[in-house]
């Protein structure tokens, strides 16, 4: 997939003291208007920004496109008073590596793309005490969707300089993968799997199209389930373990789903024939299958897959393995700018960083 993400390496806050207005004579006034309306990010002009864009096994045009949001996001800095510089990285592994090494680095990032590349921000960021901004990109947009962050590059840009927020992750224990927003497996994986090689049509209508597809040849597993503790044989056609409410461009597979309780949401579409599961999925997008009898919904902190033979995993519709797997909650191990937390959750305040 096509992904691009954007360093901010520079001092924080805190450590410029001048005002935006005085400072910033040559910026538009509106964006002036906006920087002296917020004082505390004036220090944003000072940034020096790095796009990352790999555009390995993806069509020309998607590439382009995501280009174009890239430089409408630079646009937008720049309005601000905030230089940037296009970078591309040569594979997915140095895009990871790369990632890897600027949340070691402590200094705000925004990262432009889908859901792919916010998988491989996750596993990198995850327990780092770097903020990372998200502007979307890709096409399905679940987690910048599940999290309520604006879809326009303005407003990203907008919510990508803002305080961040603590929002949990899914850890596959034994490996240093993690999980954004929904790990699936059984027939929701196949499909997922089908429309990662699908090259028409474009958005989020080919998971559709990959359903109908993958349905042809629906069979049901028998999968036993381990949560916190208590263990449970399901005769499933697909299952998700959600960390947010959202995936697939848009379902809403597990509409309780909050990214903010330390707890995962386990929803499981039981062996139904082709029609009726047909007749469910669809539901998915408002959140109403949840109220379908096939559907069993569970809740817990920890998760264990079985079966036999082995079921292969996917999570953000990336693949994390083969059963058995181990799924554990991590608790605001991601920090993200501009997420609205319940009144209950607190904002993470930006102190000095060098």
């Amino acid at each position: 997939l096509p992904m691009v993400f954007i360093r901010c390496p520079s001092n924080c806050v805190s450590l410029l003291k001048s005002s935006a207005s005085s400072d910033m004579p040559n910026m538009p006034t509106s964006s002036r208007k906006m920087a002296t309306e917020r004082p505390a990010r004036s220090c944003f002009r000072k940034m020096r920004c790095f796009f990352d864009w790999c555009s390995e096994c993806a069509p020309a045009t998607r590439s382009a496109a995501l280009l174009a949001v890239a430089h409408e996001v630079g646009k937008a800095l720049t309005g601000l008073g905030i230089g940037w510089t296009l970078h591309e990285p040569s594979s997915r592994d140095e895009t990871a590596a790369e990632l890897a090494r600027l949340a070691g680095a402590g200094r705000r990032t925004i990262v432009v793309g889908g859901d792919g590349v916010v998988h491989l921000a996750a596993c990198a960021f995850a327990g780092s005490a770097t903020p990372l901004g998200l502007v979307a990109g890709g096409t399905g947009n679940d987690f910048v969707g599940a999290l309520g962050l604006p879809m326009d590059v303005p407003g990203a840009v907008d919510s990508a300089l803002s305080p961040p927020s603590p929002v949990d992750l899914l850890r596959v224990e034994g490996t240093g993968l993690r999980v954004a927003t929904v790990a699936t497996f059984g027939f929701s994986a196949t499909v997922n799997e089908r429309a990662e090689r699908m090259r028409r049509p474009r958005g989020p209508s080919k998971y559709t199209v990959a359903t109908l597809l993958e349905s042809l040849s629906l069979r049901p597993r028998v999968v036993a389930l381990e949560v916190d503790g208590v263990r449970s044989e399901h005769e499933i056609a697909l299952a998700a373990i959600a960390n947010t409410a959202r995936f697939g461009g848009g379902m809403q597979i597990a509409p309780s789903a909050q990214p903010f309780d330390g707890r995962a949401e386990i929803v499981l579409v039981g062996a139904v024939p082709r029609r009726t599961l047909l007749r469910v999925l669809p539901r998915a997008f408002s959140g109403r299958h949840i109220d379908h009898s096939a559907v069993t919904v569970l809740s817990g902190s920890r998760v264990e897959i079985h079966a036999e033979p082995s079921l292969r995993v996917r999570g953000d519709g990336e693949p994390l393995g083969t059963s058995p797997l181990h799924l554990t909650t991590e608790r605001g191990s991601l920090l993200v700018a501009g997420v609205r937390r319940p009144p209950s959750a607190t904002t993470v305040s930006e102190g000095p960083r060098t």
